[in-house]
């Protein structure tokens, strides 16, 4: 029997916003609670220097009560990177991952971050179906290693072109791909859902704990 999960939209979020978002459901969660994955669209281009507004560029964090996630902290990552990459095969790209990064032919096309928040492990991931070229020093955004310090700048710049690959998925098929990627890893069963009200006031919260830090940080 299929254990189950939550799947969340968020649509085009702000950096801020997708980080209170997982920081605050992860902190509402009990020690048993369902796993939950967020899908959103970013909305980074004003903090790496991309040429354009980044229309298909796709985040997604995994939030799993710590019992279900690997003893080991250094496997989180791979844990959860897994059904991603996958889903990359299935679409024909011979993706793969390297150290925090996914990779295609040589090249880094996303980074990762992995930590502990309350009682849950959340692990997050860029999911791009096309990429966009750099300009200026985007790609030193790229290159944080940390969590926390990665969701702050977003996600990571991808150095690829899915370019004379084929015609790039729609938005649903890859969401679609990417559902059965995790429930067949983990013997998982999504239902579509939102936050509740409870959920909805830990994100509150953790909205203005950002807020309050980012504005400290500015003033220093």
């Amino acid at each position: 029997m299929s254990a189950r999960a939550r799947w969340i939209r968020l649509g085009l979020v702000e950096p801020l916003e997708l980080r209170a978002a997982y920081t605050g459901l992860a902190e509402a969660q009990p020690r048993r609670a369902a796993p939950i994955l967020l899908w959103a669209q970013a909305k980074f281009d004003t903090l790496i220097g991309l040429a354009r507004a980044e229309e298909h560029h796709y985040v997604l964090a995994l939030i799993v009560p710590r019992h279900l996630a690997p003893g080991r902290r250094v496997r989180w990552r791979a844990w959860a990177l897994a059904p991603v990459i996958a889903a990359y095969r299935q679409f024909g790209l011979r993706a793969y991952q390297r150290g925090e990064e996914i990779w295609l032919d040589g090249r880094r096309i996303a980074q990762s971050g992995a930590g502990a928040i309350g009682e849950c492990v959340v692990a997050a991931s860029s999911l791009l179906d096309a990429f966009p070229a750099p300009r200026g020093d985007a790609g030193r955004a790229a290159r944080a290693g940390e969590f926390r310090a990665w969701l702050r700048e977003g996600t990571a710049l991808a150095r690829s072109e899915w370019t004379g690959r084929g015609e790039p998925p729609a938005q649903r098929q890859l969401e679609a791909v990417l559902r059965g990627r995790f429930e067949a890893q983990h013997g998982w069963q999504f239902e579509t859902s939102w936050p509740t009200a409870a959920e909805r006031a830990a994100i509150r919260g953790a909205r203005a704990a950002l807020a309050g830090q980012r504005a400290e940080a500015i003033a220093s």
